[in-house]
Order: structure tokens, then sequence, then C-alpha cells
């Protein structure tokens, strides 16, 4: 047999095996097998073809275990599968030719293409099953609230030089069941005054609720329950699982789920994303918060310009972060059009592609959703994109932060969750409780332990 021919024979059945044996005459063996081999790619090419055409069907086959599963078990099947056909027909070949040796080494070397293939598809299936594995650990499946799937966002701040992680934004994104209408409510972390949902671990620790002048803000609680894992044994972070029962009592909103990003996870996310897109209204210093142990503030780099900014992570971070010369109600309405430019520029599919993307750097990205539910938060997350982003600030100049109107906090929450209705903020206090000591009017009306009020004109916007 001519080297030229051996040599096809062992490409053809490298490619589609069985093909080879066709080639040398072996018609019996070579047949059933091209046949098999030819089903099998066609379903798989096919596969491949809905995914790319389907970005949600990529999304739920993208976030379940099994699914990456099968497929990184599938590849080193077929491998196997590739090498015994090819073993089969470099013996047949070895029987009608002078130089076997020759024919051994060109079946291995044939037999590179193959398994550089299946060996990339079968690493990105396992890396991806653990991706989700570690990320998405939640085994419940999403659970709808009044019509509603309502996930808390928490910005967490593990800073260098802090004892403590912080949660430094807080935000309940509040999406439609049916039609994916999306509505996000801003939490401002400084809040106190407010009840805890009846029934709650933290209500039963505190049964008058969050009473006091100060040292008691909202976003303590997740501090609360990092120091107090006892009081919730089944929970795999009792800092979020505390922080949640502050935010169903404040908003009277129950929770299907939480999203938890550290600041550093925040950056690579936005990068991975290629960075967001925001309009900026005024000049935002790069400036933080005084060095541990000095009074200067560190100065970070030139000050963010006002106009349409393409912005990378870090960049974003401080965006959304900055507190020099800037209330807390401004950083509220920058992370806000943070938020907003993230909805409106990302789809499903550049989602799974860029998570997939952060192989080995999912460090201080956590959630409790389940991989059940993302195929059903990525249909919904695809129609909201063509509708309007309902959003409320709980945070001044329409709340106090420090001694809340639990009926205006209520009535702009319904406006949000439910728009064109006639649930219109209320103007009457909703809660005449006293906190627990005297002066929190006096102290209000001096503006002490807050930031400032917001600015009359928005910070920011989306292009």
């Amino acid at each position: 047999m001519s080297r030229r021919r051996a040599a096809g024979a062992l490409l053809a059945g490298a490619l589609v095996p069985g093909s080879g044996h066709l080639v040398v005459g072996a018609r019996s063996t070579g047949a059933p097998l091209t046949a098999l081999s030819a089903g099998l790619l066609l379903s798989a090419v096919l596969l491949v073809a809905r995914l790319a055409s389907s970005p949600l069907d990529a999304v739920a086959f993208g976030a379940a275990t099994d699914g990456l599963g099968i497929a990184g078990i599938a590849a080193v099947a077929w491998l196997l599968y590739v090498a015994a056909v090819t073993a089969d027909l470099v013996r047949r070949l070895r029987m009608r030719s002078a130089a076997p040796r020759r024919l051994s080494l060109a079946a291995v070397a044939v037999l590179v293409i193959p398994a550089l293939a299946c060996g990339a598809i079968s690493a990105s299936a396992f890396t991806g099953r653990g991706i989700v594995s570690s990320v998405f650990g939640g085994d419940a499946g999403l659970e709808a609230h009044d019509g509603r799937y309502n996930i808390l966002v928490v910005g967490a701040d593990r800073a260098p030089g802090r004892s403590i992680v912080q949660p430094d934004s807080i935000t309940v994104v509040s999406v439609d069941a049916r039609t994916g209408r999306t509505a996000v409510i801003g939490v401002d972390r400084t809040t106190q005054n407010f009840p805890y949902p009846a029934g709650s671990v933290m209500a039963a620790q505190f049964p008058s609720g969050n009473r006091c002048l100060s040292g008691c803000h909202l976003n303590y609680t997740y501090q609360y329950g990092v120091e107090h894992p006892d009081l919730w044994p089944d929970s795999p972070d009792a800092g979020l699982t505390a922080l949640t029962e502050a935010v169903e009592g404040y908003t009277g909103l129950s929770m299907s789920g939480h999203v938890y990003v550290e600041l550093d996870a925040f950056i690579r996310l936005i990068d991975a994303l290629g960075g967001v897109t925001v309009d900026v209204q005024a000049e935002v210093p790069r400036i933080g918060v005084p060095d541990v142990g000095s009074d200067e503030l560190s100065v970070a780099g030139p000050p963010i310009e006002p106009g349409v900014q393409h912005m990378d992570g870090e960049t974003a971070l401080w965006f959304a972060r900055s507190r020099y010369a800037s209330s807390n109600a401004d950083r509220m309405q920058r992370q806000s059009c943070i938020q907003q430019a993230l909805l409106k520029q990302l789809d499903p599919g550049t989602a799974l592609s860029v998570f997939l993307s952060l192989a080995g750097t999912t460090e201080g990205l956590s959630t409790d959703l389940s991989p059940a539910g993302l195929g059903t938060l990525a249909a919904l997350a695809e129609g909201a994109r063509s509708q309007p982003l309902d959003r409320v600030e709980l945070t001044k100049p329409l709340v106090q932060p420090l001694q809340p109107d639990l009926d205006i906090v209520a009535g702009a929450i319904r406006s949000a969750v439910h728009p064109g209705s006639d649930a219109a903020a209320p103007a009457g206090p909703a809660d005449s409780s006293p906190p627990a000591s005297g002066g929190l009017g006096a102290i209000l009306a001096e503006g002490a332990g807050d930031e400032g009020s917001a600015s009359a004109q928005p910070v920011c916007s989306v292009p």
C-alpha cells in the first residue's frame, strides 16, 4: 500500500472514525463505524449551533453542572473512541505495509488533532462545572414572592486595614416573574430605626427592631451575623443571612436569593465585560478615605472628568465608591448608573461567556442561587432589556436614613414594583415608636450622622 494512501486513511479516520477503514477497503467494519461517527458529529454540530443561536439555551446549559459534566465526559469518551478505531486501522495497515514503525508514528501524530480538540473541550467543561459549583452553591429552587423574584445584591468592602467586611452597596433587584420588567431599589447602608420581619432570628434577638441613635446602621447587621453564626446554624454565611433579614424587614419584600460581590471581584467582572459606558455629569475625584494611622487622604490619580466615559473596572469602582466632596445619596446614584449600564449593555450570552472566562478568579463572588434558577433569570433578563428600568433610592431627599418614614418607604417600593398604579408614596409618618434614647430629632435636623443631601442635579446617566 502506498504511503500516501495510508496517510490519507489515518487522517480521514482521525476526523471521522471509520472512514479510514473505507479508504483501505475494509467496508464491513468501516461502514457502520462511519455511520455512527457521522451521526455523533452531526448531533454535536447541531447542539453547538443551537447554543450559539440561543443565548438563553446557552445560559441554561452552561449553568447546569450536569450538562457541563456530561460535555466533559463526552469529549473524553470521543477521544478514546477515536484512539480505539485508529488502533484497529493501524493494525490493518501494518499487515499491508513494509514500514509498520512509521505507520505507528504517523498514527500518533494524526491523533494529536482530536486530542487537542477534546482536551480543550473537556478542560473547559470541567473548569466551568467547578466554577458553577463553587459560586452557585444553593440547592433550593428559585422562589417567586407575590409574583416577583427579589434578589439582594451586596457590594462588600474588604479594604486593607479594616478588621471587618462592610457591605458598601445594598440593592434589591426585583424582577416581575412573568414579564421580566425590573425594579431596582437602592437601600442606604446607613439606614437605622426599622423593624425586623416577624418570626426572623433578628426579631427574636431584637423584638423592638433596629432602634438606636448611632452604631446600628443597616450594613452593620452583616458583622452581627458573622459574630453570631450559632444563631443561623444551617446558613453557610450567617452575615448575609442576617443582612437579608434586615433588608426584608425594612423593605417589606421577601428575598428569593442574594448575590455577594467584593470590590476586587467587581473590578475583574467589569474588565471581563470590556468596561461600561456612563455619561458623567460632575467630576468625581479619585480620593479615598484617610490612610490607617494618619489623617491624610489617599489620592489614586486624576479625577474622572465629566462627559461620556468608557470605564474599566478600576475606574468604575472609583466612580461608584468615591466619597470625597460627595454625599451618600450621590454615591448611590452613581452606583445606580453602573447597574443600569450593565443591564443595558449586557446580554445573557455575553454574561455566560464572561463568567466562564473568570476561571480560577471567582474569589469574592458568591450567591445562594442554584444553577437550576439561572435559566429562568436569563430569560427574564432578556425581556427586561427591552423595558424601562424602574428605580427608587431609599435615601435623601425621599427618605431620612436615620429615622425613615416607613409609609413613604412602602409607597415608594410599591410605585417601583407596580409602575403606573395608584401606589403613591404617602406623606405621613409610618412609625411613631421612638428610638432607644431621646434627641434623635435634633440630630436629624442638624444633618449629623449622614454624608449630606443629594445633589440638586443628576450626577450621571446612561447613554
